[in-house]
């Protein structure tokens, strides 16, 4: 049975972990199939959590990447699904992701994403047309690779809260995902490529991306500005590939 373990991560913010936690235990697949935990810098809630039957870790660690090794190493799950404290899960998130994962060969999971703002949590989903893709890495080589991340760079890594990737990948790559300091989804996505194996994109909407005054972008323009802030950075790292490739591959 695949058994799906939520690692929630957080740094100094609070308004939001609550919410975010909750998401995660108001879901569609039965508590017994997942395990919840939260890695995060602060004593507030540890109580009410662990009441809630969430498991919590306090660390000093500033880093998203060491946060989220941390609590691989805690993991239970065969499958980690990420979640930063800012942003939901959508009910029937987790019962998807182990559907998909229900097939050995897929490494990466990822989904659609709504964008909200502060507390407006949208009542209305939007519905996307597009089809599921199923990649098979092991027939593409490299420059397929960046020209798949050139076409659906927004699509399928943006966003670490939209991530399910097999334990192996945080447990062979620990030292590296610790050390990288910027645009740790691309890492991720990036890294399970390379295992060879299935990438999955489900266009569904699964879960909602806060953008705040605290959110690690920030929020100070109108917001279909910020949006495209969002995807020119991307694209702009992308073409920067060689620079990223080499760091993963030499693991510096």
């Amino acid at each position: 049975m695949v058994f799906i373990s939520v690692i929630i991560t957080a740094h100094d913010r609070k308004d939001y972990l609550m919410q975010a936690v909750d998401s995660v235990l108001n879901q569609t697949l039965p508590k017994t199939e997942y395990e919840v935990i939260v890695v995060k810098n602060f004593d507030e809630y540890t109580k009410e959590l662990e009441k809630k039957g969430v498991k919590v870790i306090v660390t000093s660690d500033k880093e998203l990447g060491k946060k989220i090794v941390i609590g691989t190493k805690e993991a239970k799950g065969e499958i980690i699904t990420l979640l930063e404290d800012d942003d939901l899960f959508l009910p029937k998130k987790l019962e998807k992701v182990k559907k998909a994962f229900e097939n050995k060969d897929v490494i990466f999971h990822s989904h659609g994403i709504q964008v909200f703002k502060y507390n407006n949590i949208p009542s209305d989903i939007r519905e996307s047309k597009d089809e599921e893709m199923i990649i098979d890495v092991k027939k593409i080589n490299r420059t397929g690779l960046k020209r798949l991340l050139l076409d659906h760079n927004y699509s399928i890594y943006f966003n670490t809260s939209r991530m399910s990737i097999r334990r192996e990948v945080f447990k062979e790559n620990e030292k590296l995902i610790e050390k990288f300091t910027f645009e740790l989804d691309f890492l991720l996505f990036y890294v399970s490529a390379l295992y060879g194996k299935l990438i999955v994109y489900d266009p569904e909407i699964l879960s909602l991306y806060r953008v705040h005054n605290k959110s690690t972008n920030g929020f100070n323009v109108e917001f279909n500005e910020w949006l495209n802030k969002q995807v020119l950075i991307r694209k702009t790292h992308i073409e920067k590939f060689p620079v990223i490739k080499n760091f993963i591959e030499k693991k510096v």
